[in-house]
């Protein structure tokens, strides 16, 4: 069940005005069980901060097919994002592939341009790379595992900065978790994969027969 919402929007949206647009909610949080997409060709769609608290974690699905969007640095969980055009900014502060439910998404690049947060951008399901570009932009891309369902990264030729595997507090504790690699990727800068517990490990591994290469660039660490 959803969390309770000062406001409930179910209606699909499309953004294709010519010039800058803001989508904003000066407080509170709004729940939208819908699909938003965009398919601007100039301009930029800005969500500003504490526009959409909850907006993306009850979206449907997010597609960006032209133009640019900013997330600022709004508080932002996107079940579902797919890009094939245009260019997507992530602020301090997102999360894609889950919502508040614990459900699983994906995030899909199939073009046009991802730029990661400077700070942290935290990945949930399953996470797509065949073409376009993803941007580290010297950040930290932190994978994070939130339920027993297995997420797989399929990041071709994909350069991150640095890059965290973890588990949310969601987690069963009776279940094992697995992040599965099918494609070899680059990290520039730093590798940690976090602990899980003695009856509840993190495993980060191959999905089938082929065993991908990550080649890291900086350290390697497993905490304790």
């Amino acid at each position: 069940m959803a969390p309770s919402a000062n406001s409930i929007f179910y209606a699909t949206v499309v953004f294709n005005g010519a010039g800058d647009q803001t989508l904003s909610k000066t407080s509170g949080t709004i729940q939208a069980s819908t699909s938003w997409s965009s398919t601007k060709s100039t301009g930029t769609l800005v969500i500003s901060s504490y526009s959409v608290a909850n907006i993306p974690s009850y979206a449907d699905t997010f597609t960006w097919t032209g133009g640019s969007i900013s997330t600022s640095d709004t508080a932002m969980k996107i079940l579902n994002l797919t890009l094939s055009g245009g260019t997507f900014t992530a602020g301090s502060n997102v999360t894609i592939g889950t919502d508040d439910t614990g459900d699983l998404g994906a995030f899909t690049l199939s073009g046009g341009t991802f730029v990661a947060s400077s700070g942290t951008t935290i990945f949930s399901g399953n996470f797509t790379r065949t073409s376009g570009t993803y941007t580290h932009n010297s950040g930290t891309t932190k994978f994070n595992m939130v339920s027993q369902n297995s997420n797989i990264i399929t990041a071709t030729d994909v350069i991150f900065n640095n890059i965290t595997f973890t588990r949310s507090a969601l987690v069963n504790i009776f279940f094992n978790y697995y992040t599965y690699i099918d494609v070899g990727f680059t990290v520039a800068g730093n590798m940690v994969v976090e602990n899980g517990t003695g009856v509840n490990p993190i495993f980060v591994q191959s999905r089938n027969s082929v065993n991908p290469t990550i080649t890291v660039q900086g350290n390697l660490t497993f905490p304790n």
